[in-house]
């Protein structure tokens, strides 16, 4: 069992460490959570209220939280936002 536990530290440590030379480490890790999804898309733009119902990310923050990261995301400059050319009400997201 000790091991396991070992592995998981060392797992933190990278991934603290990938965050950092990313530049990711100053976001709150919900934020992280919404640009990780984001990148892990097939498919970029990505529809905003299609990331918004991703499974994994409706279980983890309220509609609220996703609003406030995106914000987040959006005054660090690691996403844009943009009209959908299909839908005039909708917003894509994509990676800056």
């Amino acid at each position: 069992m000790k091991d396991k536990y070992l592995k998981l530290l060392n797992l933190r440590k990278s991934l603290e460490q990938w965050e950092h030379e990313l530049g990711l480490d100053m976001l709150p890790v919900k934020s992280r959570l919404i640009l990780e999804c984001l990148v892990s898309s097939k498919k970029l733009p990505r529809s905003l209220s299609n990331l918004k119902e991703d499974k994994f990310l409706k279980n983890k923050m309220s509609i609220a939280t996703f609003n406030r990261c995106i914000n987040d995301l959006l005054k660090s400059g690691k996403i844009k936002l943009s009209s959908n050319p299909d839908d005039r009400r909708s917003q894509l997201v994509d990676i800056c």
